[in-house]
């Protein structure tokens, strides 16, 4: 008797009342709020930079490389456009050596040999190629149309490896599936969370209406539809958060006025130039990386910065097609549109927050004091300034 007792005295201390239960919701969306405004909460809202679901009708035959924790999955997924597929896969266990690895190389490694393993069982014709391209190394034939396009999810829970920290895993694999000759590319980091919305939205298409993917396995995780109105911090892009922009005073902070000074304008076009010369489906310059490999120096904008040297050296020296010179002026004005509409959000801020522009109060305009080199060299600057302003509700 005594011993049912204990036992039904600790399983109550786990019940979890109707109240309870409605303040535990109420406290996951104020925490869910939170993390849409700020980083660094109890609820890390992380933007997935996913921006629509599926339709159902996506068409063509995809790779997956799923490490969660010590299982490691190679996927093969067709997709018929029709809210269908076929699905085919290995499995193997990761060793605990593998999990202490001294290096990531080490790890990467087995990944891609698993990798090379799954395409030889599941896609002989493929694998077949693979063989012909490492026999002909210097085929000017590189089978383009061959390569798979392969998604590489992973949870490192349980995992001790140092010498991983801070480095890109996909970098790495990558690395080790071209040694191979794998005719694969890691075309995408995916959050696994992130995968189950899209797989349910691709299966389900028309039919509900998708709002969540969750995982309750080794771990916890959940990824959600959310309005971008509701995300109220800031949202970085692929070049905002480069190397480039590490390399500076103070990195990973001051984000906004590296968006908006002149100082690093130009890193983020050479870093959007420089990916467009290296994408092999793009070529943009002809591949001519004259420009683009050497990172610019934080040189002011009022003079001249050796992107800018660089570029006048190679318009006088090679025939550039006009498509070209159109490709690069439209890059350039997007990211000085950008800070343009960046600018603007401070320079409304400061009137609305004073009441300067109420009904009510006297007809006088608003006089702000400017002094900008980026206003004074780049065309129609203040123009794209005042077009940012006249989209702010309240100016």
């Amino acid at each position: 008797m005594a011993l049912t007792q204990e036992a039904k005295r600790i399983s109550a201390l786990f019940e979890l009342s109707v109240h309870d239960l409605n303040r535990g919701v109420q406290e996951f969306l104020n925490q869910m709020n939170s993390g849409l405004k700020k980083d660094e909460t109890s609820s890390s809202q992380i933007p997935s930079y996913v921006t629509r679901d599926s339709d159902g009708a996506e068409k063509d035959l995809y790779l997956a490389a799923y490490l969660g924790g010590a299982d490691y999955r190679v996927c093969s997924v067709n997709m018929y456009g029709d809210m269908t597929f076929k699905l085919a896969f290995t499995k193997v266990t990761i060793s605990m050596g593998l999990m202490l690895a001294k290096t990531a190389e080490e790890l990467c490694a087995f990944l891609a040999t698993q990798i090379e393993d799954s395409l030889e069982l599941h896609h002989p014709e493929h694998y077949t190629t693979i063989v012909r391209k490492r026999q002909t190394p210097n085929d000017p034939s590189i089978f383009e149309d061959k390569v798979f396009q392969l998604g590489f999810t992973f949870s490192f829970l349980g995992f001790d490896i140092p010498d991983s920290v801070e480095r890109d895993l996909c970098v790495l694999l990558q690395q080790e599936i071209d040694k191979r000759v794998l005719l694969v590319r890691v075309a995408a980091l995916v959050n696994d969370t992130v995968s189950r919305l899209m797989a349910r939205s691709y299966t389900a298409s028309g039919k509900t209406r998708k709002l969540l993917g969750v995982t309750f396995d080794t771990g916890t995780n959940g990824a959600h539809i959310e309005k971008l109105a509701n995300i109220q911090k800031p949202i970085q892009g692929k070049y905002d958060r480069s190397t480039g922009e590490m390399s500076t005073t103070n990195p990973g902070t001051h984000m906004y006025e590296k968006h908006v000074s002149g100082m690093l304008l130009d890193e983020l076009v050479r870093l959007a130039v420089l990916h467009m010369m290296q994408s092999p489906d793009v070529l943009l310059f002809g591949g001519l990386d004259t420009i683009a490999n050497n990172r610019t120096s934080n040189t002011a904008i009022s003079g001249k910065s050796p992107i800018q040297t660089q570029l006048e050296d190679v318009l006088d020296s090679h025939a550039l097609s006009v498509d070209d010179t159109r490709t690069f002026k439209e890059i350039a004005n997007s990211v000085v549109h950008r800070a343009a509409r960046l600018s603007s959000i401070s320079l409304a801020a400061i009137p609305i927050h004073r009441g300067a522009l109420n009904h009510g109060t006297n007809d006088e305009p608003v006089d702000i004091g400017v002094d900008s080199s980026v206003i004074e060299h780049y065309p129609f600057y203040l123009d794209m300034v005042y077009e940012g302003l006249r989209a702010i509700l309240g100016i």
